[in-house]
């Protein structure tokens, strides 16, 4: 199996965070059907519309549910609405019917991303240690997939020569005379050119 990079960056609203700030996120501009309830302010019965990182466990929740079945867990803010109420189940039955099944650990894993209370749901460290992810790396290590990425590596190598050999080519039939060395004497030869052609005069430098 080879292995697969994701990487998601949006920063369209993002801001800097230094240590010893306090600051709080309660921003409601996101992508609905990733966002957590309490970016959305599903939860009429809340004091405060603050939030915390868990809400990127949340989104990270439905991207890998989608990334194993091939669509969005939620397809609209009103699905979402009904899954916050209890009216629409997680759909485990969907991961157990691919091929191969996705086990018990995994979608107990998905399911304590995407609790309704943040407090709820794993950290990003404790996600990482789940069995469920840990025995995916060790399946990536125990089928090769060191030596897959480093044909990945020579590979964008290659391309990276190829996209390069123009440039080198131009660079031999045109090479970057070296300039005079200290007290060398260089002499000008002005050319002028016709007025028809609307081109001004040229310096030709000789050394």
């Amino acid at each position: 199996m080879s292995p697969v990079w994701v990487k998601l960056g949006d920063f369209g609203v993002s801001k800097r965070v230094l240590p010893q700030a306090t600051t709080t996120f309660h921003t409601q501009v996101s992508t609905q059907v990733y966002s957590a309830p309490e970016v959305l302010g599903l939860d009429s019965n809340s004091e405060t519309s603050n939030y915390t990182n868990s809400v990127d466990i949340w989104s990270l929740g439905c991207v890998i549910y989608e990334l194993l079945v091939g669509t969005k867990l939620f397809v609209s803010e009103f699905q979402l609405g009904l899954f916050f109420s209890g009216s629409w189940p997680f759909p485990e039955e969907r991961l157990r019917a691919l091929s191969p099944p996705t086990d018990d650990t995994g979608i107990s894993l998905l399911k304590s991303m995407l609790e309704i209370q943040p407090e709820d749901r794993p950290t990003a460290g404790g996600a990482l240690r789940n069995p469920w992810l840990t025995g995916l790396k060790n399946d990536s290590e125990e089928s090769g997939d060191d030596k897959d990425e480093s044909t990945l590596s020579r590979k964008r190598k290659k391309r990276r020569a190829t996209y390069n050999e123009p440039k080198r080519r131009r660079n031999e039939r045109n090479p970057i005379r070296n300039p005079p060395q200290a007290g060398h004497q260089c002499r000008t030869q002005n050319t002028k050119l016709s007025i028809f052609t609307k081109k001004p005069s040229l310096t030709r430098i000789q050394c």
